[in-house]
């Protein structure tokens, strides 16, 4: 194993993802994806699909601008992964 176990800590962040996304109406992988849009060091994501209908998706995310609060509630539970061994 390269990472410690966050198996914890990524469940809250994917938890709070799923609550921004049914408040705002959007799926999950469309509020991923405007928040990777809202920061500049992000030159392009790594996105795959397996049905058409993501593309669609994908791209509606162009769209979503999220308010600086939804941000910050996004980004509050992430914790770091610390690296636990090599490659």
């Amino acid at each position: 194993m390269v990472w410690g176990s966050t198996d914890t800590q990524d469940k809250i962040v994917v938890e709070t993802i799923e609550k921004i996304s049914k408040e705002l109406g959007y799926s999950m992988a469309q509020v991923s994806l405007a928040w990777m849009l809202s920061k500049p060091y992000v030159t392009s994501p790594i996105v795959g699909f397996t049905k058409e209908s993501h593309v669609d998706e994908a791209v509606a995310a162009l769209d979503i601008k999220l308010s600086d609060e939804v941000i910050k509630r996004l980004e509050a539970p992430y914790v770091p992964h610390i690296k636990s061994g090599l490659f």
